[in-house]
């Protein structure tokens, strides 16, 4: 084989390596976007799912019908009344940022984050 052949071919071989090392990294960067994308739609899902938990945990749990006003109402919402109070009084409190990470390093997974919160809020309000 004669030197120019051998170093076309050799050329040739360099020019198909760096084609398919610029494919890969386009795809890798293409990964690495859509890991981005699920990373921060997943961060959003549980910001809300942490929302949802907080707006249920200010409601205490309560077995009947409940509105607005409804402590008015008579004895069965009584818990409904301390409730309010501790809103008005701005006792009842949230979860802090420091907590939300710790739950969320702990859970298996969200549902298991919701239940976490919900008995920490709980524990903070009794």
């Amino acid at each position: 084989m004669s030197k120019d052949k051998e170093y076309d071919e050799y050329t040739d071989k360099l020019k198909q390596v760096k084609d398919d090392f610029a494919v890969a990294i386009v795809q890798r960067d293409y990964a690495l976007k859509t890991v981005a994308a699920f990373k921060d739609e997943n961060t959003h899902l549980r910001a809300m799912n942490f929302s949802l938990i907080e707006a249920l945990a200010s409601q205490a749990p309560l077995v009947t019908t409940h509105y607005e006003g409804c402590y008015d109402s008579g004895p069965k919402h009584y818990e409904c009344a301390l409730l309010e109070v501790k809103k008005l009084r701005r006792e009842w409190v949230g979860l802090t940022d420091d907590e939300r990470v710790l739950i969320t390093d702990v859970a298996n997974d969200d549902l298991d984050a919701m239940i976490l919160a919900e008995a920490k809020l709980k524990e903070k309000n009794g």
